[in-house]
Formats: C-alpha cells, structure tokens, sequence
C-alpha cells in the first residue's frame, strides 16, 4: 500500500539542529539542493514528520528528529509522474508507487 506525504511548505525554516544533521548523515561530498518538510501518511491514521532532501541526483526521504534515511532513490528511477489535483503528485519507482499532497 503507497503512503502519502502531504508537504508543509508554508514551514520554510528549519531548525539548525536538523539541518547539521542532515548535512552530517548524507556527508559532505553530497551536494543538498532542497530540504522540504513533509507529513507523511502510512498505515492507518499514523502521520510522521519527514524531510525531502533533494540532491542532483537522488531524493532521500529523512526521519526526524534524530535524522536517519527511511528511502531513497535516483532520479531515472521514476517511471511516470502524475498530477490529479493540484495539490496531488503520484510517482511511479520500478518497484512501487508514492503519492504526494502539497
């Protein structure tokens, strides 16, 4: 079953602590483009905080507050990429489907 991740765009500072985090768990050899705060949907009712890190390559998916990845994947990766509202993006991974809400 996909999970949804609704962003909370209207967040645009990040705390220091986090973002030195990231910075530290991805290393200093990736380069960081974007870091985007998102609700992410799983089973049932559960909503957990996550960041987007976008790199030019890969977009990892962090969990905080004690960063650690929970996935990640290339860019050439996507399959397709569909828009049904406008706040709704669904992607398509070789393997599986994410959904996104803005």
């Amino acid at each position: 079953m996909p999970n949804t991740v609704q962003s909370s765009w209207k967040q645009t500072t990040m705390s220091k602590e986090i973002s030195e985090g990231i910075k530290s768990l991805l290393g200093k050899t990736v380069q960081i483009l974007l870091k985007a705060p998102v609700k992410l949907e799983s089973k049932g009712d559960r909503i957990e905080n996550r960041i987007l890190v976008f790199c030019p390559c890969r977009l990892f998916c962090v969990k905080i507050p004690n960063p650690r990845v929970d996935f990640h994947f290339h860019y050439l990766e996507l399959q397709s990429i569909e828009s049904k509202k406008s706040n709704n993006v669904s992607s398509t991974l070789q393997i599986e489907v994410v959904r996104c809400k803005s």
